[in-house]
């Protein structure tokens, strides 16, 4: 196993783990549930990587970076 960045070259397993989680289980909310591979990768991809290094956000906006679990065979 291996901890990963979030990054466009595992795209295609980012995306099919992330919109197979529910939209709404116990109250945690996934809003990208059901979104197509083209708006991953061409919107919701792009905005998270965005998110590391903020560029004009909001002062009170702390970065943040996403991490995927790769399992070996991925």
């Amino acid at each position: 196993m291996e901890l990963r960045k979030i990054n466009i070259q595992d795209a295609l397993a980012q995306w099919e783990y992330t919109t197979e989680l529910p939209a709404d289980e116990n109250g945690l909310t996934n809003p990208y549930h059901g979104v197509s591979y083209e708006e991953y990768v061409g919107t919701v991809l792009p905005k998270l990587i965005s998110y590391e290094q903020p560029v004009d956000m909001p002062d009170w906006f702390v970065p943040e970076t996403y991490y995927y679990l790769r399992l070996f065979g991925w």
